[in-house]
């Protein structure tokens, strides 16, 4: 099967996806350079030079088996780490988020007037784990983000401020660093107030379901 997109290259990246709860699947066969990731704060596929339409609902999407066993081996190499950032959890009063589905990272998050996150995720590009799988010299940042909590009665402010621990180590050089980037990262966290949220975070769209 040819790649939809450029019609010379073999598809080895099957991509079907579901607008709302009632819509028929659609499907796109794609080579692996066509394959492009639109990336920020989570990653989202757009295969497609315009963005995907807005859904009532957020898009399902469904990967081939050998898209889905590269990602677990990345998932599968994350594991390794969990131990680190459990006893980070059990020193600082956080909980353990895991992300495994369609891009593996893991984040621990406190709540409270501000919420406070630590999250781990790849540099590398979504094409790339598709390709490759995981590698020893896969790039991982740190980064530590916070946003004003809900408070019952208060309007949602949708405000980010990020601030980045480490950037682009190299996964075999993550178990060294990875314990000392938390508690960098939690001092970082700890130090900000609300104020600060509010006048140096950014503006963030709400997500779908809430006001």
């Amino acid at each position: 099967m040819r790649c939809e997109t450029c019609q010379s290259e073999d598809a080895t990246i099957h991509i079907s996806f579901i607008l709302g709860a009632h819509a028929n699947p659609q499907e796109m066969h794609l080579c692996r350079e066509c394959a492009q990731v639109s990336q920020a704060a989570a990653p989202l596929l757009s295969p497609t030079p315009e963005p995907l339409p807005v859904a009532a609902t957020p898009p399902v999407m469904s990967l081939s088996n050998q898209a889905k066993e590269k990602i677990r081996s990345v998932n599968d190499k994350l594991v390794e780490l969990e131990p680190i950032l459990q006893s980070f959890c059990a020193r600082r009063g956080y909980s353990l988020r895991v992300t495994s589905e369609l891009w593996p990272s893991r984040g621990v998050r406190a709540g409270g007037e501000i919420d406070r996150y630590l999250h781990l995720t790849t540099d590398a590009r979504f094409a790339d784990i598709l390709n490759r799988g995981f590698y020893a010299e896969m790039p991982w940042s740190l980064h530590a983000t916070a946003t004003p909590g809900m408070t019952p009665g208060q309007p949602l402010q949708w405000r980010v401020l990020t601030v980045d621990v480490f950037r682009a180590l190299p996964f075999s050089e993550l178990a060294g660093v990875l314990q000392s980037g938390l508690e960098r990262g939690f001092s970082i966290l700890n130090g900000l107030s609300l104020e600060d949220v509010l006048a140096r975070g950014e503006m963030s769209q709400p997500r779908p379901g809430f006001p």
